[in-house]
């Protein structure tokens, strides 16, 4: 098997970064030019579809899109429709606007399965050719991990299934040699970024030089990671607990950071892309303005705030705000699509064709944006303080596509970067790649030394495994139990309790397996014993954790069938015990019966949670990965209660 292939697509709200590299390469590459772009440099291609109507097979992707202004008749162009996979996201686009009923499911589908075709067909031979430009290189034979990030936003485990299911119905991992991980959320991709370039963060604010670009991290350092793109602005805090040197096959010692994640990662949808619809509306309010608009169909104000909005004009202006140069400017010109040199309007501010947009009224969009970070960061800052154990952020990372503008930036260390109780505001050496490239380290550093970079993740919801609580000889401690008297043994139970053997804000060690002993009651007679496990799960604080199913707030979410063989269990003695029958009064006595030792296993990955039961080593069940994003909605089942009468309770009891 030859060196495995690290290749990361990169989907953000309205851009895609795609990054590749093998084991033996010092930092990951990243595909730079795009079909439409006329050989332009690139480092991201837009998320965008060409389709024409009546033909469902013929679409124009990325670069290739028409303005919409040149659109032909019969025309559409799709843009901006990642989050539309999530639908909450979906419903509360499609509240009020004058699209409803487009954004549907099957729509959306369609449009992440075209452009991901589109992007496959296009990236691998531009790749093999990279790699290997003097002789064709075989693609399908290649040894290829596909590691596609996902929206810290997408907290439903089933868009993260949905998801997959279109990244693979699009052609990818579909080779023998080839396979599909969906694991790390963009938050702690960028914070995987900053620990490989630590040395080449450029230091912001007052307590530390503009000029200064080597950055003394050191562990015991609590560093807020905010990557802000083009829809989305993600916040992760991690704590350096090590520098880690590895020596590379090339001879070369390479120090990168080691982290611990604190808290959960969060997201709002604030980004760049809302100061683009905050100019369009700006721009279509005052374009209706207009009192001799030419067109009789009244669609010049839609589209050409639009195209505007996209244009290089605005786009240059945004990308600059706050810089030197632009700071020394109080207004901006925009062309209007089709108003010639020669048409004025003063009403809608427009000569000589141009529109005129005053600086003070950028700003303001900005701002808005801005005043949303600043809640979503103070959100985390309280949250670090309300730790068991208190943590002080000392470093801020600025990443992202809205993170590289000079003005987000200055903001932010005016904000956070001044005082008493100032941090070092630091921004990434490549801003806009920071996740992108960052997914590629953590895996080729996962592969090359056995260990992601970012360690200890905390759980953001709490799992626990429902089972009978035996209540016998502490019948005072019944009070407000679900008690009732087993068949099987006569003895009093609290029924469907749940033992959290996970809960929410936790540390739980990735690539680890968590344990837990359960005791089952078994007919010696029977061939064989069948039942299910139950698991719940609950968004509640630990302190709120309800002790049973039917308290609120928790959910059954999964549900494993497990069978065996009545032999393997008489062949595990030692894992079998006799369980007495409590002999009352009035009953005759009863014959004794046996009840075995099994085991709960919850095994945690990058991103995910993997529930198993095993007995004597040997696992007998076992459920679907599940994100551990994963968010409950809670719903109350109102069901009559079932009692497992063969559930003999947790190992302790």
């Amino acid at each position: 098997m030859d060196e495995p292939l690290i290749l990361v697509s990169y989907v953000r709200f309205s851009f895609l970064g795609v990054s590749y590299s093998t084991l033996d390469m010092d930092l990951p590459y990243v595909v730079s030019t795009w079909p439409g772009n006329d050989d332009k440099v690139a480092g991201k291609v837009p998320t965008q579809l060409c389709y024409r109507a009546g033909c469902r097979g013929s679409f124009k992707w990325g670069f290739e899109c028409p303005p919409l202004w040149n659109l032909n008749r019969g025309m559409g162009v799709i843009d901006c429709f990642k989050l539309d996979l999530d639908p909450d996201f979906r419903r509360e686009r499609e509240a009020g606007s004058q699209h409803a009923g487009f954004l549907t499911e099957e729509n959306v589908q369609m449009w992440f399965i075209d452009f991901l075709t589109s992007l496959r067909e296009y990236i691998v031979p531009w790749i093999s050719n990279e790699i290997s430009p003097a002789e064709p290189l075989d693609w399908d034979l290649r040894n290829v991990e596909y590691n596609f990030s996902f929206p810290t936003t997408w907290t439903d485990p089933g868009v993260l299934d949905t998801f997959g299911d279109l990244v693979r119905r699009a052609g990818f991992g579909k080779s023998e040699s080839h396979s599909v991980r969906i694991e790390m959320p963009e938050a702690m991709a960028a914070a995987a970024y900053t620990a490989k370039w630590f040395r080449l963060q450029e230091a912001r604010g007052k307590t530390a030089p503009h000029h200064s670009r080597s950055i003394g991290f050191k562990p015991g350092h609590v560093i807020l990671v905010c990557d802000s793109g083009g829809g989305t602005t993600d916040i992760s805090v991690v704590k350096v607990v090590a520098i880690d040197k590895f020596k590379a096959s090339s001879g070369k010692i390479e120090e990168i950071l080691r982290f611990r994640q604190l808290g959960k990662v969060d997201a709002k949808a604030v980004g760049s892309v809302r100061i683009d619809e905050a100019f369009r509306d700006a721009i279509e309010t005052r374009l209706r303005l207009i009192r001799d608009r030419p067109g009789e169909d009244g669609s010049l104000s839609a589209w050409a705030a639009h195209d505007m909005a996209a244009s290089d004009e605005f786009q240059g202006v945004k990308t600059k705000f706050g810089s030197r140069i632009e700071r020394d400017l109080s207004n901006f010109y925009f062309t209007v699509p089709e108003l010639g040199v020669g048409f004025h309007d003063v009403n809608a501010g427009i000569v000589d064709g141009m529109m005129e947009v005053v600086r003070d009224e950028i700003r303001t969009m900005f701002d808005d944006q801005i005043e949303l970070i600043f809640t979503l960061i103070d959100e985390q800052l309280r949250a670090m303080r309300d730790l068991e154990e208190e943590e002080k952020v000392t470093h801020f990372v600025i990443s992202g596509g809205l993170g590289s503008s000079e003005y987000v930036q200055n903001r932010i260390r005016q904000h956070y970067g001044t005082g008493e109780d100032a941090k070092h505001i630091l921004t990434s050496q490549n801003p806009q790649l920071a996740v992108c490239c960052g997914l590629v380290i953590d895996r080729v550093h996962t592969r090359k030394y056995g260990q992601s970079i970012i360690l200890q993740p905390r759980s953001s919801l709490s799992f626990g495994i429902i089972f009978n609580k035996s209540m016998h000889g502490n019948i005072h401690s019944l009070w407000n139990k679900h008690l009732n008297v087993s068949p099987f043994d006569d003895r009093p139970y609290a029924v469907n309790q749940i033992h959290w053997f996970i809960k929410k804000s936790q540390t739980v060690h990735r690539n680890t397996v968590i344990a837990e002993k359960f005791y089952r009651l078994f007919d010696a007679t029977s061939p064989e014993v069948t039942w299910t496990v139950q698991f719940a799960m609950s968004s509640l604080s630990p302190d709120r954790l309800p002790s049973d199913i039917k308290g609120g707030g928790a959910n059954v979410f999964q549900r494993i069938q497990v069978r065996l063989d009545t032999q393997k269990i008489r062949d595990n003695p030692s894992l079998v015990k006799k369980h007495r029958r409590f002999r009352a009064a009035f009953r005759r006595p009863q014959k004794s019966i046996d009840k075995f030792q099994y085991e709960v296993r919850a095994n945690v990955g990058m991103a995910d949670l993997q529930l198993e039961v095993a007995f004597a080593g040997m696992v007998i069940g076992q459920g679907p990965l599940i994100p551990m994003k994963w968010e409950f909605i809670e719903k109350r089942d109102d069901r009559p209660d079932l009692v497992d009468w063969g559930d003999g309770g947790y190992m302790t009891d």
